[in-house]
C-alpha cells in the first residue's frame, strides 16, 4: 500500500508482537486509534487513512508468524508531507498506542501486548523520526 497504483506514499505500520498479541487486540488498537482527535481531523481531511491488513514484516522477510497477530495496521499519509509533519503524526500514533495499552491494562487482565511502530515509505523501511523501542512505555511512565 506504500507505492503501486496509489503512488508513492509514506506509512507507519503498527504491529503488535509477543504471545498475548491477537488480531482482536490489532481492531480494538485501530479503532482507538481512528478516535485520535489529531487522527480523526486528518483522516477527515483526507490527508491519511487507517488501514487493516494481513501482517506482512515477517512474511517480507521470509520468517514464519511464530507468535503474535497475523495483523498490522497501516497509518497511510495520501498526501506529500513535509518532514514535521510526519513527525506530528507518528508522535500521536505513539502516544495513542501507548493510551491504549494503558487503557487496554486496567480493562482487562494480563499485560498488553508489545508493540513496534515503524515508518515505511516506497523503499521500504526507513528509519523512525526517534528510536522505537517496545518498552519505552514502562520508562514513560516512570
Amino acid at each position: 500500500m506504500t507505492s503501486g497504483e496509489d503512488g508513492d506514499r509514506r506509512a507507519l505500520r503498527i504491529t503488535l508482537v509477543g504471545d498475548g498479541a491477537g488480531d482482536s487486540d490489532v481492531r480494538a488498537l485501530k479503532k482507538w486509534l481512528e478516535r485520535e482527535l489529531a487522527l480523526e481531523a486528518w483522516a477527515e481531511q483526507e490527508k491519511l487513512r487507517i488501514e487493516l491488513r494481513a501482517d506482512s514484516a515477517d512474511s517480507a522477510e521470509g520468517r514464519g508468524r511464530p507468535m503474535g497477530a497475523g495483523l498490522e495496521i497501516l497509518v497511510v499519509l495520501l498526501t506529500a508531507v513535509s518532514q514535521p509533519f510526519f513527525n506530528d503524526v507518528y508522535d500521536k500514533v505513539k502516544s495513542g498506542v501507548r493510551a491504549w495499552r494503558e487503557n487496554r491494562r486496567s480493562v482487562e487482565s494480563g499485560d498488553p501486548p508489545e508493540h513496534r511502530i515503524e515508518p515505511v515509505g516506497p523503499a521500504g523501511p526507513a528509519g523512525p523520526p526517534e528510536a522505537t523501542d517496545p518498552d519505552a512505555d514502562a520508562a514513560d511512565r516512570e
